[in-house]
């Protein structure tokens, strides 16, 4: 039973993929993919070696985040600002939209102080095509302290702070929101906002040892490959419709996949987990696949993230070309 809820996707995507093929019409939908840089160095060494091999396999977007860290109220550069000009130009160079995707605080000196900082930073490297915000944890337990003080509650709230950061944005610069695989107050507040033209949904349903709570969220059946992003898209396909948001993406997990000490009814390889969450996107109707992070396969010596890149590089190639041969 619970194998069968685990592969629910999957199975569907192939006997659509069947019934095609005896029809004569073996086409499948096919999704854009953009990549989170993370913390890896994209303009020079390994970083720009495996950016390029990102773009030649269909990657068509890169998001570089600005600051990883969202739990102070001082902004900080995380990577360096150098390392990020030297992967926005490599990465414009490839011919890539390139987006900045800063974690936030629903805090207004916070927010002004990330505006003012990207304009900067965009405009040294001569322009970026967007931001998405990436709202975490922090986000959520400041907006929700933000709510309580403000006469709007936390809609109020979330909107008069989100103003503080699109004043240093430019027209052309669209404004997504990256928001967790289940509702929050905060971020639903957020995706509500008339300045948020689209949205990435983390449904990483990755796979961690151990048994620490965190670990054993991992490990329930419904956070597993197909099904935590089936659940993920019923919680926000509604913004899709009622905002009319331009594109609803999910965000995937392309590392920590290893459940070689799953029980038997959980195990699959890595391979099979891959493709189970982008059998999920392309079934379910995302509007694209975004993939976390790039800093988890650019190391040459490291062997689980060469398989780790490898794997990704079929992902990218399955998710974006019409080819039945890719697999």
């Amino acid at each position: 039973m619970i194998e069968g809820l685990l592969g629910w996707v999957h199975d569907a995507i192939e006997k659509v993929k069947r019934a095609e093929a005896e029809a004569g019409e073996v086409k499948r939908r096919t999704l854009p993919v953009s990549v989170w840089a993370g913390f890896a160095d994209l303009g020079t060494g390994r970083g720009r070696e495996v950016l390029g091999m990102l773009a030649d396999a269909g990657v068509k977007r890169v998001i570089f985040t600005p600051t990883n860290d969202a739990t102070k109220d001082r902004w900080s550069w995380q990577p360096r600002r150098t390392q990020l000009v030297r992967g926005l130009l490599a990465a414009k160079e490839l011919g890539l939209e390139v987006w900045l995707g800063p974690w936030v605080r629903c805090s207004k000196p916070f927010l002004d102080d990330v505006g003012r900082n990207l304009r900067i930073l965009a405009d040294e490297v001569g322009g970026v095509d967007g931001w998405e915000l990436d709202a975490e944890g922090s986000w959520e337990v400041t907006a929700r302290s933000a709510g309580r003080r403000h006469p709007g509650g936390i809609k109020g709230a979330v909107e008069e702070s989100i103003h503080h950061l699109t004043q240093h944005m430019t027209e052309r610069e669209l404004l997504s929101a990256t928001v967790l695989y289940f509702n929050r107050p905060g971020c639903d507040a957020l995706l509500r906002c008339p300045q948020v033209v689209s949205a990435t949904i983390q449904a990483y349903s990755v796979w961690f040892d151990g048994d620490s709570a965190k670990a054993a969220a991992t490990h329930k059946p419904n956070f597993q490959p197909g099904e935590l992003q089936r659940r993920a898209w019923a919680n926000y396909e509604k913004f899709k419709e009622d905002r009319a948001l331009i594109s609803l993406e999910m965000g995937l997990g392309w590392w920590a996949q290893d459940r070689s000490h799953a029980p038997g009814s959980l195990k699959l390889s890595k391979a099979e987990a891959f493709r189970r969450a982008s059998d999920a996107c392309l079934m379910l109707g995302a509007d694209g696949v975004c993939g976390w992070a790039v800093h988890l396969w650019d190391s040459p010596t490291k062997l689980s993230e060469r398989q780790y890149l490898e794997l990704v590089l079929r992902e990218i190639k399955y998710l974006t070309q019409h080819n039945e041969e890719v697999t």
